[in-house]
Parts: structure tokens; sequence; C-alpha cells
């Protein structure tokens, strides 16, 4: 059964290549059950993050950090999408522990989902 969930295309794709985060992304957005899920959940941090909103400038960058293939951007185009490395699908590459390329207070809401466990030293983040 496990074979039947299986890509053989995944093989020869490069680990760190942009076009497995293309593929990935091809994925989400093709397979209708997994897709809704990620839509449902980006749509729950989204209206989450406006309804608890602590910032006076609800025009601020709304910034997700370790997007990936981008999929939150996809459903909301206002999210800038950022990653440590720079690739097709997001908007500008960021070191989430050190976000010199981002101006102080201009930050209305961070999303950051499930990249945690890549950061080396998470506490530089905060």
């Amino acid at each position: 059964m496990l074979n039947n969930l299986r890509y053989e295309e995944l093989d020869t794709i490069d680990v760190d290549s942009d076009e497995l985060i293309t593929f990935h992304r091809d994925i989400l957005l093709n397979k209708k059950i997994i897709g809704n899920v990620f839509k449902e959940f980006y749509t729950d941090s989204y209206n989450l993050s406006k309804q608890y909103s602590l910032t006076k400038d609800k025009n601020g960058a709304k910034i997700e950090i370790g997007s990936g293939s981008s999929l939150f951007k996809h459903y909301f185009p206002d999210i800038t999408s950022t990653d440590i490395k720079t690739h097709q699908h997001n908007d500008m590459s960021l070191d989430a522990q050190n976000m010199t390329n981002v101006d102080d207070n201009s930050v209305e809401t961070f999303y950051a989902i499930n990249c945690f466990h890549h950061f080396p030293n998470p506490d530089k983040f905060f």
C-alpha cells in the first residue's frame, strides 16, 4: 500500500533544489483533500492574526517565515513569503534568526508554520 503513495520522481530530484519545492507545491495544489486541509489551516491562521493583532498599524507587512512552496501566499496574496534560500515561489530571502533586511516596526504579523525545527538557534528569532 505504501508504494501507492510514493512518487518515484522524487528519487531523482535533489533535496535542495527548486524543483523539489515546485514538486511539493504541485502535490498540495492538485490533491484536493490535503490542499483543502492546508487552505483551511491558512485561512484560520490569517483570520486569527487579524482578530488578535496587537499592532496599531493594520497595514504592516504580513511575513511568512520558512514558506517553502509559498502555499500560504497562493491563498492570501498580501502575505510576503520568505525562506532562507531564494526560489521562484518566494518574495524574498530572509534569515529568520538575523532579519537585518526587515525594517523595525514594519511588520504587522509573522507567520512561522512548521519551520522552527529547521532553525539551529530558534531563540534568535524571538
